[in-house]
């Protein structure tokens, strides 16, 4: 069985399991022929990184049959964590693109060339610097001159480049690049397509980054039909289960559309959990939701289709929820109770006991996405009340 939330890769092997987005991708490819930079957002799962596989691909077929300018796609994935790692790993992509990918013939000197200037300056494949907290302005101004040079280089043998970008470390750091940098990545003359989290709309668009994103791109549910061809899809390729017709329609509604609760809802089917007791199981978890408390409710939203355990120590999530770790510790024991998530122990990175880590339970499905922002808390609900009531409870 390979059914793993892993996002499609822009692969002729993966293209047959992607459905629907037509739309989306027509507009991508509109706002890049435009020179339109675009924000992508979408909740936790909803399909961010397959879009972007799958458009990065759709560019590199159409530019086999163009004549200059083609436009050359730039994806960068691995969740950068600074300014300086993210231009240093664009430039590692640079590299990688330069040597794996079958440059047209009347273009391999210019090539060549920009991929020598990489290599002179020590960038000579991916490179990340994730625990570096020194990074100062010049390295920075340095590497940027480098991306740039390399694009003007491109550039002139006909190569128009559209740099995506898969997320990063935080919206902090996205709002530090696109934001307090934009000026600078306006004289880069590319194309950009960042994909974001919705629940970080608000910080992603603050001001200046707000003028950088000429469209903005909101990646929603996929359309019932739609839900049901991608497990059929899978199911054709990875032969886990046999369904009828009606459990296939039954899945598709449990998961709302949300691709990775749909994945989950097969494998749970996959694994030998009957459809109906299934939906069963996950209306009791419905109900249950209904009678937590109005916080507990709204942290369930954040979490129930991540891929990802939750912990109490997450820094994206607290900062989602803006709550502090002590509060976040207190409702995630609430959702344990209800058996909205299960607790498991997890690794640590140093002595002492694992910590816990909360992972929703196989009942949970229902594409809930992400949660609203903190600034948009109903009136007169405190996320704050008792907080701290449960420190002494969990080691994370």
């Amino acid at each position: 069985m390979v059914l793993t939330n892993a996002p499609l890769l822009g692969t002729r092997h993966d293209a047959q399991l992607f459905v629907d987005r037509t739309a989306e991708l027509g507009e991508l490819l509109r706002n890049v022929d435009k020179g339109w930079n675009t924000l992508v957002l979408g909740a936790a799962g909803i399909g961010k990184t397959s879009l972007l596989n799958r458009f990065a691909a759709n560019l590199e077929n159409r530019a086999e049959a163009e004549t200059a300018p083609r436009l050359l796609p730039f994806l960068v994935a691995g969740q950068p964590v600074s300014a300086v790692d993210f231009f240093q790993t664009l430039a590692g992509q640079m590299v990688d693109r330069l040597e794996g990918e079958g440059v047209v013939a009347k273009v391999m000197q210019t090539a060549q060339q920009a991929l020598e200037k990489l290599r002179s300056a020590g960038l000579s494949g991916f490179i990340s610097t994730p625990n570096d907290q020194n990074d100062t302005t010049a390295e920075l101004l340095r590497t940027l001159r480098l991306v740039g040079s390399v694009l003007d280089d491109l550039r002139g043998a006909g190569l128009d480049a559209v740099i995506l970008v898969d997320e990063l470390a935080s919206s902090e750091i996205a709002q530090t690049i696109f934001g307090r940098m934009r000026d600078e990545l306006w004289t880069l003359r590319a194309t950009w397509i960042v994909a974001g989290r919705s629940s970080d709309s608000e910080i992603l668009l603050m001001p200046p980054a707000d003028t950088f994103f000429e469209r903005r791109l909101d990646l929603g549910p996929l359309m019932h039909a739609d839900a049901m061809a991608l497990l059929q899809a899978r199911l054709e390729r990875d032969a886990v289960v046999d369904l009828s017709d009606e459990e296939i329609d039954q899945l598709a509604r449990l998961g709302r559309g949300h691709p990775l609760a749909l994945i989950t809802a097969l494998r749970a089917v996959a694994s030998g959990t009957p459809t109906r007791e299934l939906i069963e199981r996950s209306q009791q978890v419905a109900a249950s939701l209904e009678r937590l408390s109005p916080p507990a409710q709204r942290l369930a939203r954040a979490i129930l289709n991540q891929a990802q355990p939750a912990r109490a120590t997450d820094q994206t999530l607290l900062r989602q929820m803006g709550w502090t770790s002590s509060r976040l510790r207190q409702v995630l024991h609430e959702l344990a109770r209800a058996g909205v998530v299960d607790v498991v122990d997890a690794e640590t990175d140093g002595p002492g006991r694992p910590s816990k880590a909360y992972v929703p339970s196989i009942t949970r499905l229902g594409g809930f996405g992400d949660a609203p922002a903190a600034t948009t808390m109903p009136p007169g609900e405190s996320d704050h009340a008792g907080e701290g009531a449960d420190d002494a409870t969990d080691g994370s």
